[in-house]
């Protein structure tokens, strides 16, 4: 259910990210529009290729590396407690959202969730290079607001 939320909720942000911003909609710089062509023999070029060339990528604020840091650590809490939860003596615990085969291997578990951080890096990394930088933020504040709840619960379970 974890992963089903938190995809969920990158797909609507990277969804979201390919809708008209305001009036400036395919505005990159002052003059230069969708379709409009920037050179003066009056040729006409790719409009999409234009607009790509004159973005320039924006650079990853503090912020987003504090929460990048606090998502790999509640990650790396999320693994030691799902672990510690599923191997205690009395074998009353069991994983909710993953797989068995994930959940009881320990290399796959923490693959996955490098994964999903790396992942989310990535969707962050372009919504900031398409202008939505409160976006790019929300991404990964709301991962760390998934996960860290469900990484408390197995530290605090019964073992």
């Amino acid at each position: 259910m974890r992963v089903i939320i938190t995809s969920a909720l990158l797909c609507v942000f990277v969804s979201a990210s390919s809708f008209p911003q305001g009036a400036d909609y395919g505005k990159t710089r002052p003059g230069v529009y969708f379709g409009a062509s920037t050179d003066s023999s009056g040729s006409v070029e790719s409009s999409v290729v234009s607009v790509m060339q004159q973005r320039m990528p924006r650079r990853v604020r503090r912020l987003d590396w504090a929460l990048l840091a606090s998502d790999a650590a509640v990650r790396t809490l999320d693994i030691v407690s799902t672990r510690r939860a599923l191997t205690a003596p009395c074998r009353c615990n069991h994983e909710m959202f993953l797989p068995g085969l994930l959940a009881n291997h320990t290399p796959a578990l923490a693959a996955f969730e490098d994964g999903m951080l790396i992942l989310n890096y990535e969707i962050a990394n372009r919504m900031r290079r398409r202008g939505h930088l409160r976006r790019a933020t929300a991404v990964i504040a709301v991962d760390v607001a998934v996960v860290a709840p469900w990484a408390i619960h197995n530290l605090f379970l019964r073992s």
